[in-house]
């Protein structure tokens, strides 16, 4: 039945990984029932006959569910039957810390946004200058800057830079099932991606281009504006509220003083559950997403359960719920911690194990943010390994954002996740990459990540392995990690520590 969030195999999960915890002998953090930190959702089911219109002086634009526009978030009080109309709010970014206001000159109060996504970029070393991207670029930011400002809903472009036919086939994979949100999450508003040639239609009405303005506002050359297009959106929907459960126990630390401290190892237990039927298929397996690194962390916390001498500060395993559905497992822990986040040294999230061959490399994903990446240095020399740099085929910062460690470093946590490099012991590395690529072309978020799969199982013991000797290093070491000051989580650890949260 797959493990999807309030789907009775996600459940089953759940129950199965708490029993574990308890053969492995971890202990159960107080206040919790057998391991389980209940996470209360709600889950809402978008139908396919909601409609939006675009009405301006020259044209009436009635955009197609999918083919046209995709919806992130919606609510039931979401429906905008009265036009209403749209502001051009730029990458709809208010950052106070560095002077920076998309907002600024406008007035958006139960108006439409529509906004760019990402963030502007600049040659100099200014806070946007896209080498690394802040958390300002993420949607649901955007989204909650919108909310705050007024609108009443908002409404996102995809960056021409990055868009293909592809990509947004691959964005209607990703929202084809149903939207599901902590329950206790603020008023969500209307949220909508729209493909790039709308956006081309809906500016025509406009003394300026799209294609003119994209550029011109990247590049910082254009002010936010209000539109002379209107909108209305008819929802309908099927909601229901359930409960699931990250699972959580935990190893106290040996050393007197250091035990009071707590490391965190996170992986997602949860997938997509049962859901479109591919080739017959409908049931979601996710081995690699994230089976394998479930095991891994049993396996983790089994060793380290084992060893005579504990590691001298305490660690947290964690398995967290509906990462799927947008981190948000680990949006609950960290809004509600078992332990507290200010006396969390780290995170280090498991998101998929080595499964194509032995490894000579390690990159480790966010390292840089933060001294876990010295840690990590130290760990591979150990090993006689080495750290390589993220591969220039895929995006670091993306990587970074997709899972639950960006979730704890957004509360100020140091995070990280390490995955095998692309320096492989049997294979070159353009057959890895082109095994990699088939993965996430035909297997990644489909109903055949099983175990059908070609799994080289000495590379996965070598990756646990590895892990094992990482945690043992952090967890040992007499200074916990700091954020680096250039880093975008530098001053959330700094409110995290005054705050005592």
């Amino acid at each position: 039945m797959g493990r999807g969030t309030g789907q009775k195999g996600g459940l089953l999960a759940a129950d199965y990984l708490s029993s574990q915890f308890t053969a492995i002998g971890l202990k159960n953090p107080a206040g919790l029932n057998s391991y389980h930190q209940n996470v209360p959702l709600h889950e809402l089911r978008v139908l396919r006959d909601s409609k939006i219109e675009f009405y301006s002086e020259v044209d009436t634009i009635k955009p197609s569910f999918n083919s046209d526009f995709l919806i992130h978030k919606s609510g039931t009080n979401s429906s905008i039957l009265k036009p209403t109309r749209l502001v051009f709010a730029g990458f709809g970014i208010i950052a106070p810390e560095f002077d920076f206001n998309d907002y600024r000159n406008i007035n958006v109060q139960n108006k439409i946004v529509i906004i760019l996504s990402g963030e502007p970029k600049s040659d100099d070393e200014s806070f946007f200058n896209g080498k690394i991207s802040t958390k300002y670029s993420q949607i649901d930011i955007k989204r909650q800057i919108a909310l705050s400002m007024g609108a009443r809903a908002c409404i996102i472009i995809p960056n021409d830079d990055d868009f293909s036919d592809e990509y947004w086939e691959y964005l209607k994979n990703e929202y084809n099932s149903s939207e599901i949100s902590l329950a206790y999450s603020p008023s969500e508003i209307l949220t909508v991606i729209i493909n790039p040639k709308i956006a081309k239609r809906i500016f025509e009405a406009e003394s300026i281009s799209y294609d003119s303005l994209s550029v011109n506002y990247r590049k910082n050359k254009l002010k936010s504006f209000e539109l002379k297009t209107e909108m209305t959106f008819k929802g309908l929907f099927k909601d229901r509220s359930f409960t699931s459960s990250n699972i959580i126990g935990y190893i106290e630390g040996s050393d007197n003083k250091l035990r009071d401290s707590y490391l965190i190892i996170t992986a997602h237990y949860d997938h997509l559950g049962v859901s479109k039927t591919i080739s017959g298929d409908s049931i979601y397996n996710g081995l690699l997403d994230n089976s394998m690194g479930v095991a891994a962390v049993l396996e983790l916390a089994r060793i380290i359960s084992l060893m005579e001498t504990k590691p001298k500060r305490s660690i947290i395993f964690m398995l967290t719920t509906a990462e799927e559905k947008g981190l948000l497992g680990s949006i609950h822990y960290v809004t509600n911690p078992v332990f507290p986040l200010y006396k969390t040294i780290a995170n280090i999230n498991i998101d998929g194990i080595a499964f194509i061959d032995n490894f000579k490399s390690v990159v480790g994903i966010g390292a840089n943010l933060s001294e876990l990446g010295e840690y990590l240095d130290i760990s591979c020399n150990d090993m006689g390994l080495y750290i390589e740099n993220f591969p220039q085929e895929f995006t670091e910062i993306e990587s970074f954002n997709r899972s639950d460690q960006i979730v704890f470093a957004s509360a100020g946590v140091p995070s990280v996740m390490t995955m095998d490099g692309t320096d492989y012991k049997n294979i070159s590395r353009s057959s890895a990459l082109e095994l990699l690529f088939n993965y996430m072309t035909n297997y990644y978020h489909s109903p055949f990540d099983d175990l059908n799969l070609l799994i080289n199982y000495d590379a996965a013991f070598q990756h646990i392995e590895f892990l094992l000797q990482y945690i043992l290093t952090v967890s040992n070491a007499e200074k916990e990690p700091e954020w680096s000051k250039w880093s975008n989580y530098y001053y959330e650890r700094i409110k995290l520590r005054n705050e005592k949260r």
